[in-house]
């Protein structure tokens, strides 16, 4: 495949011996730890559907936070498969990319995947950054973000990359979509973060063609108002 090609999406569940009749994303009105799991969703053709926590729950957060048998963890996003609930936005991620045949099958380069994918898990400090804060708090958190937590991994991430089309070679896994969401973010913050790191934004311009993903992508809402006054632009209906 050349590196301007797109990847064809995946079959629905084409790795999976049982197909769930239905999954359900529950999160707030932000683009952050559901972002990698929606493209995953959208890239292994899968059905889903998204609800607030308030519609899920029936109840405000503060409440719903306390249902043990809906949130377990206490904590969202949640994927309610079939009424079975995965907590951790990780856990999410590792069984959709199993659901969808995005993890490699070799035991090693399944672990070489893993680790790139924990990587981008350090960098989820830019969530909040993008989604949450404004004024005096998001620009401290900026600035420590662009001058402690991504130095540490950004040039580890370019020197895996290499030259190669994606993370582990021809074709994307859920360590490329985990990576794509954060420094997608970052980009946001900052949009000539990557001017001087060519084989990033070519890299993330590929993500960006893969199949399914690119539908998703251009699909979802903007956030508008960083730094200011932070919302999803326009706010889906699940979520009014």
């Amino acid at each position: 495949m050349s590196s301007g090609g797109s990847v064809p999406k995946r079959q629905k569940c084409e790795a999976a011996e049982a197909m769930p009749s239905q999954l359900t994303m529950v999160y707030f009105p932000v683009r952050a730890r559901a972002e990698a799991s929606r493209m995953l969703m959208a890239y292994g053709g899968l059905d889903w559907k998204e609800q607030s926590v308030k519609s899920y729950f029936g109840m405000s957060w503060g409440e719903g936070a306390m249902n043990e048998e809906k949130c377990v963890l206490g904590q969202v996003p949640i994927l309610d498969v079939d009424g079975k609930i995965i907590g951790q936005s990780g856990s999410i991620v590792r069984y959709l990319a199993r659901l969808t045949g995005c993890v490699p099958a070799d035991p090693l380069a399944a672990a070489e995947c893993d680790a790139i994918f924990e990587v981008a898990q350090d960098l989820a400090s830019v969530n909040p950054i993008v989604n949450v804060y404004s004024g005096e708090k998001h620009e401290q958190l900026k600035k420590d973000y662009f001058e402690t937590t991504l130095p540490r991994r950004l040039g580890k991430l370019v020197r895996i990359l290499g030259d190669k089309p994606f993370f582990l070679g021809d074709e994307p896994y859920y360590c490329d979509f985990g990576v794509y969401h954060q420094l997608d973010l970052t980009r946001l913050l900052e949009p000539e973060i990557f001017k001087d790191m060519p084989t990033i934004p070519a890299w993330m311009a590929r993500v960006e063609a893969v199949d399914g993903v690119k539908e998703y992508l251009d699909s979802r809402p903007a956030c508008t108002g960083i730094g200011t006054n932070p919302a999803l632009s326009p706010l889906p209906e699940f979520y009014k």
